[in-house]
């Protein structure tokens, strides 16, 4: 949030956190189990007209990212919802899909007290 871009990992593009949100996925570990990866929203622009959005979390299969993200979605201080344009299109997310979520970032130590659930999307 300091203005300037930033290069990814391999030292390309030009990254800007400019304070979009907080975004989050669920992805399953190859043994099976849940992990959340957790990272700020960045914009190609620095006015953040241009948000990536879940696949800087590592959530496409392409560029090496993890080939099934099980749910999206956005924190917003304390509340957890299921906001995502890639996401939050299937039908078996559900009110309770999402509590659990958020009961899983309780286990880990990540308070939330509230979730807000958007219809996915046709």
């Amino acid at each position: 949030m300091d203005g300037n871009p930033h290069p990814g990992d391999d030292g390309t593009g030009q990254y800007y956190f400019v304070g979009l949100g907080v975004n989050f996925v669920l992805v399953e570990t190859p043994d099976g189990h849940p992990t959340l990866v957790i990272g700020p929203e960045v914009s190609t622009t620095a006015d953040g007209k241009s948000p990536l959005g879940h696949p800087t979390l590592g959530a496409c299969p392409t560029g090496g990212g993890a080939p099934l993200a099980l749910m999206g979605g956005e924190i917003v201080g304390t509340t957890l919802d299921n906001h995502s344009g890639r996401f939050n299109h299937d039908p078996m997310f559900t009110r309770d899909t999402l509590a659990e979520v958020a009961k899983l970032f309780n286990c880990y130590g990540i308070e939330i007290t509230d979730t807000k659930y958007s219809t996915p999307k046709p």
